[in-house]
Parts: structure tokens; C-alpha cells; sequence
């Protein structure tokens, strides 16, 4: 197909050979591309007979599952292959947005929503709820962001569907008395200028402000800075803007009792070395990846409880344990992912078509990762990868049709097929869909 020769290639032969080797395909009824895909690989691996075959090699992993007894503190570990991994989704869509609190700490939030949430303030209930139960609505607020500019606040009543998903961003407010205002702390590139972060919120008298009212809350960013970069004292210089316009610098010695009349923000500003070291932690740690996918293997990874559900041998009963999984290195050369669109009850036929997102480059699973220490790589195993294919269902449960996306690696390109027709896309952008079911992963190398 790649070598140009052929438009379509017709695989009666081997449709033949797969239904005579498993006749639950002897039908024309819809099958499962997954259950497909899975017996297609293990009749394959059966033809060699032998334990290691280039299937193994390519497609099979080892799941690590960890449980420990809470109450005798016994841990025990299993292993078993995989060659997909089942991701569970619900209907429920998912926002990302920018949190900012009032220590200086960012971070993207996954926030679940459904067809019910439709205002600012409702979004805002849903974040409490998932994020900070213990704060109240009038402590946050949403804000459009722009270039780590505030350059609005958006209205409780407002309509989602009015505002860009990128631009939106969730401020934590410092509680403040009548006799308090909130002003901003930017932060500031002090070479150029130029806005490095988000601002957070002060808080300080309505009169008579002095920095003796702000040095708290300015050592607590300073603190946040500094533990991020490592930037010494000296790499800070502070100032105070009045009337919207004017800068001053803002003395901070202990006794100082300097008024700050009409103050209306705060700025801290950083040298450039230091800037860039903040911001290539941020991008690292907190930006690689805003798809909703990272956010389903978060989910699938983590640790969770057992709760009377786990017999422990050393207890000799039912008891509460702690379970987590892990992927073992070195992971497979092709890492296939099933995202669960299909609920299999025999009071349901519903079909999920929530729209989830992934990376097409770089996908990294790390975080996720152990090493098997009967099997040690003999070099660095990658855990990043590349998006290879991806098969899409459309229609429903009873009836559907599939389609695939797949990259050919020696132009570059990305070709949609369907059934017998077979046309190159003109951009990588129509590849993530609400319709993805089975994503293929292949390992970066070098």
C-alpha cells in the first residue's frame, strides 16, 4: 500500500483464512475492531510456535499490580501481559483550564462537565466540587487570559459557548474584609518587561497601605519563585504602580512605613536567566500535555482502595488494602490503547461519544513506569511515542461503520481509509476526533 503500487488492496484471502481459523467472524454481522485486532495478533503469534515470537516483541507488555494490606502491611505483586491497554471513559465532557492561587502555584485542571453546565458559575460549582472543596464561590473567580494578561472577568451568567477554552483561566481570591481591596501582583521579565506568568491576587487597606501590609503575601510569591528556580535575593526587584500608570520602586525594609497612595497593583520583576528557567519548568511539568487522555491514564494509574474487597493470606481474611498498578520497563515497541466507548449490559446499548483528546507527537509515559527487575533493559527503554493509526467507530452499538487514520512513515503523511477508498488528508488537524476508539502508538527512537 506505502510503495505507491496499489490504491486499495483486496484481502478476501486472508478474511477466508481468518474465519476458518475463527469462526466468530464467519458472519457479516458488525464485530469489535479490539477483540478483532487482539485475535488477530495472538492467531498470528500461534502460527509461529514458539513463547517469543516478533509479536511479543512488538506489541506485548507487562502490567504490574501492587496491592498492600492495610492492616498487616504485606505488599503483593502480580504480573501479566498486555497488548492494549483499556482506557474507561464516561459521558461526561472535560475542560481544561489554567488554576492560579493566591501562593503563586499554576497548574492545569481537568474539570468533568455535562450537557447541564452551561454558565461560568456553574462551571465554577463543578471546580469546587472536583478541585477545592473547601473554598466558597466568591473566592474564585473566571477570567479571560490572554498572553498571562488578565484582560477580563467573566460574569457568573455568562455562557460558555462564548468564551474561548484557552483564553479561560480560574483565580483564586485571598478573603478580604470591608475595609480590604484586591490589587494585582504581575509578574514581569526585568530586561524586557514582558509578563512571564499569570498574575495572582493581594490583598491590602482600602487607605493608608504600606508595605508592611503586602510583605507577607510578596515573600510568599518570592518563596514560590525561589523554590521553583533557585534564584537568589538579588535576582528580584519589586515595584509599586499607582493610578493605574505610574511605577515606583517599593522599599522593603523592615521598618519601612512608606504610604502607597492610590496603589493599584504590584509588580515583581525577575532577571531573564532566571525567567527562563521558571518558564522551562512550567512548560516541562504542567504543559506537555493538556489532552484529556493524559487525564484517563492518570485515572487508570492511580492508586486507589480496596475496601474489604482484597483477602489477604497473612491476615486470613477480608481486609482494606491499597492497590496500584504500573507499567513495566521496557515498554512495547507499538502500544495500542482501547478508549471504552461501549457499554456491554444487558440493559443498555449505549454507544459514549465523548469527545476525548490526544497528542499526535510525544506522548510519554513515564510517570506511569517501573522496572522490572527480572527483566532490566539492557538500554534506556523510551517512554515517549509517536501516533501511528487510529481507528474510528461511527453509528451505535447494533450499527455502526469503521474507518482508519493511518501515517505513512515514509512521506509523512496521514491517509484516511474506508473500506476501498483510500485519500490523503490535507492536514494532521481532522485526526483527533469524537469518534477515535482504538489509538496505536508507536516508540520514539534516539
Amino acid at each position: 500500500m506505502w510503495s505507491g503500487k496499489y490504491t486499495a488492496v483486496d484481502p478476501s484471502l486472508l478474511l477466508n483464512n481468518i474465519q476458518d481459523n475463527l469462526p466468530h467472524y464467519a458472519n457479516y454481522r458488525q464485530q469489535d475492531a479490539q477483540e478483532f485486532m487482539n485475535h488477530f495478533l495472538n492467531l498470528i503469534h500461534d502460527e509461529f510456535s514458539m513463547k517469543t515470537t516478533l509479536i511479543t516483541e512488538l506489541f506485548y507488555g507487562q502490567l504490574q499490580s501492587t496491592v498492600k494490606c492495610l492492616g498487616c502491611r504485606q505488599t503483593e505483586i502480580t504480573k501479566e501481559p498486555f497488548s492494549f491497554l483499556p482506557l474507561s471513559i464516561s459521558n461526561y465532557n472535560q475542560k481544561s483550564v489554567l488554576y492560579v492561587k493566591v501562593d503563586g502555584e499554576q497548574r492545569l485542571v481537568s474539570i468533568k462537565v455535562n450537557s447541564s453546565i452551561m454558565f461560568v458559575n456553574d462551571l465554577i460549582d463543578c471546580f469546587l466540587k472536583q478541585h477545592e472543596p473547601k473554598l466558597t464561590r466568591d473566592r474564585i473567580r473566571a477570567v479571560q487570559l490572554v498572553n498571562n494578561v488578565v484582560k477580563d472577568l467573566y460574569d457568573g451568567w455568562q455562557s460558555l459557548r462564548s468564551i474561548r477554552e484557552e483564553e479561560l483561566a480560574i483565580v483564586e481570591y485571598p478573603e478580604k474584609s470591608v475595609h480590604q481591596k484586591h490589587i494585582w501582583c504581575n509578574f514581569i521579565d526585568h530586561s524586557t518587561n514582558k509578563v512571564f506568568r499569570p498574575p495572582t491576587l493581594l490583598i491590602c487597606p482600602n487607605q493608608n497601605c504600606t508595605y508592611l501590609h503586602l510583605s507577607d503575601q510578596i515573600d510568599q510569591l518570592l518563596g514560590h519563585l525561589c523554590s521553583t528556580t533557585n534564584a537568589p535575593a538579588s535576582a528580584f526587584h519589586l515595584y509599586w504602580i499607582y493610578r493605574n500608570e505610574m511605577r515606583r520602586t517599593l522599599k522593603v525594609e523592615a521598618n519601612t512605613d512608606e504610604d502607597l497612595p492610590s496603589i493599584s497593583s504590584i509588580q515583581i520583576a525577575m532577571a531573564t536567566e532566571w525567567v527562563d528557567i521558571y518558564k522551562k519548568y512550567y512548560n516541562t511539568n504542567h504543559s506537555t500535555d493538556k489532552s484529556m487522555l493524559a487525564s484517563l491514564l492518570t485515572d487508570y494509574f492511580r492508586e486507589d482502595y480496596l475496601d474489604g474487597d482484597y483477602h489477604c493470606l497473612k491476615c486470613s481474611k477480608s481486609t482494606v488494602a491499597q492497590h496500584k498498578s504500573y507499567l513495566c520497563l521496557p515498554l512495547p515497541h507499538v502500544f495500542i490503547i482501547q478508549l471504552k466507548r461501549f457499554m456491554y449490559d444487558v440493559n443498555s446499548n449505549e454507544k459514549i461519544d465523548t469527545y476525548i483528546s490526544f497528542p499526535l507527537y510525544g506522548l510519554d509515559l513515564n510517570e506511569y513506569t517501573v522496572t522490572d527487575n527480572d527483566n532490566k533493559p539492557e538500554n534506556s527503554s523510551s517512554t515517549k511515542y509517536d501516533l501511528i493509526a487510529v481507528s474510528n467507530h461511527t453509528g451505535s452499538l447494533l450499527s455502526g461503520h469503521y474507518t482508519t487514520y493511518a501515517k505513512n512513515t515514509k512521506d509523512e503523511n496521514w491517509y484516511l481509509f474506508d473500506d476501498r477508498y483510500v485519500r490523503k488528508l490535507d492536514s494532521d488537524k481532522d485526526i483527533v476526533t469524537k469518534n477515535a476508539y482504538i489509538l496505536v502508538y508507536v516508540q520514539k527512537t534516539g
